[in-house]
């Protein structure tokens, strides 16, 4: 990270809390389960996860021997809720195209939290177009971080499955 031309700036999300860095060169496979469970600790409840299938075989692996050994006896399919979500610009036009509707309502569907990389991080981003008419979130250069921007979009393809998972239990 220190290496990062945008190392002044993490630093400051560091130290006041909006960025979490894990020790070393490396991202720690077990932090993404770690606070997942930390969170689950302080009382959120989750509807489910999504992820990028590219190199998180590991912490997707912990994430589901965590849920099944927390809620398994309870919901032996708890595990299903762990989905990847395609990162191509056709699974993602859905996506972008949802996201750019709640956001721009006159009474916007969401709210974002005072953490200051949200603004950040929708400047860095772009919507490319495919030559299908697909758009899809990209970084304006490549040093820049959208990765929240990206996670928000993932989290709308998870919610879409859980309400149709919901809908689906409700009309057995």
């Amino acid at each position: 990270m220190k290496s990062s031309t945008a190392y002044g700036l993490y630093g400051k999300y560091v130290e006041r809390g909006h960025l979490q860095l894990c020790p070393g060169a490396v991202v720690d496979p077990d932090a993404p389960v770690n606070r997942i469970v930390e969170l689950y600790e302080k009382g959120v409840r989750f509807c489910g996860f999504g992820y990028d299938a590219y190199k998180s075989s590991f912490p997707i692996s912990r994430l589901k021997e965590w849920l099944f050994a927390e809620l398994g006896e309870l919901n032996p399919g708890i595990v299903d809720l762990v989905k990847p979500v395609s990162q191509t610009a056709g699974a993602f036009n859905p996506l972008v195209m949802k996201l750019d509707y709640i956001v721009k309502r006159d009474e916007p569907s969401i709210r974002f939290s005072k953490n200051a990389m949200w603004p950040y991080e929708f400047q860095n981003a772009v919507l490319i177009t495919d030559g299908y008419g697909n758009r899809k979130v990209y970084k304006a250069r490549p040093q820049e971080k959208i990765d929240n921007v990206v996670a928000l979009c993932d989290a709308l393809a998870v919610f879409d499955f859980t309400e149709m998972r919901v809908m689906q239990v409700s009309e057995e």
